[in-house]
């Protein structure tokens, strides 16, 4: 159970941008699903982590948006010279993931980060697998204008 961990906390880092709240969320998943385990009523406990990482995500990020709607997010500084470009890119990139609507963010997470089929991801949401598709093909038309635009800036 615990060899599961570190895939589980960087999948929950990609999904929620938070490094200490990644590990709360896959403390969180280990918590909810140790009763059922540890009865045998899991057949297959990395897919139940997984959804429940998403599902606690998914759940957080509403939060997140109700209680701050209307905040901006600060534009980042800009870049001293000699500055490592690669980190940049990564920060961006951060912001641009985070600035995705759930539903693609997840599906892009999964898909590139866990490296799973659109079928398995598919299974996973409990959507069709042209629905995952969709939500790739618009995330990624979506990151490719953001990252773009902070190259021009």
């Amino acid at each position: 159970m615990i060899e599961h961990g570190p895939r589980l906390a960087r999948l929950a880092f990609y999904l929620c941008g938070d490094r200490t709240r990644a590990e709360d969320l896959v403390a969180e998943a280990f918590a909810a699903a140790w009763p059922k385990w540890s009865a045998g009523r899991i057949d297959s406990l990395l897919p139940y982590l997984r959804r429940a990482l998403v599902n606690l995500a998914a759940k957080e990020r509403r939060h997140w948006l109700v209680v701050f709607r209307h905040d901006e997010r600060a534009a980042p500084p800009p870049s001293a010279p000699g500055a490592d470009e690669g980190l940049w890119f990564q920060l961006d990139l951060g912001r641009a993931l985070t600035a995705l609507p759930t539903p693609q963010r997840v599906a892009v997470v999964l898909r590139y980060l866990e490296d799973m089929p659109e079928a398995e991801i598919a299974g996973l949401l409990g959507v069709a697998p042209g629905t995952v598709k969709s939500r790739l093909a618009r995330a990624l038309a979506t990151l490719r204008t953001e990252l773009q635009g902070s190259d021009n800036a």
